[in-house]
């Protein structure tokens, strides 16, 4: 009983995020590797989403401005004018 529990080892964070399933040598390196390009690769995504709606916003706040100053006369606006 004692023995087996002297087996049982804490893993780092590094080795968590590695595939456990299939430990074969220097494969563990490679995927942690590749998670972190893939962390990077998902903040500059987020990054590029989080700039495209701000800049799609900013687009309907100009055109809704535009079109509150430059609306169209109304006919009885006109007729008012006329008289």
């Amino acid at each position: 009983m004692l023995q087996h529990q002297a087996l049982i080892t804490l893993k780092t964070p590094a080795e968590l995020r590695t595939r456990s399933t299939k430990e074969t040598k220097g494969k563990e390196e490679t995927v942690d590797r590749k998670k972190g390009k893939l962390d990077n690769k998902k903040k500059k995504q987020r990054r590029k989403r989080k700039e495209k709606k701000l800049e799609m916003k900013n687009r309907k706040k100009k055109t809704s401005d535009e079109t509150q100053v430059a609306q169209p006369i109304s006919w009885m606006s006109i007729g008012y004018l006329n008289i």
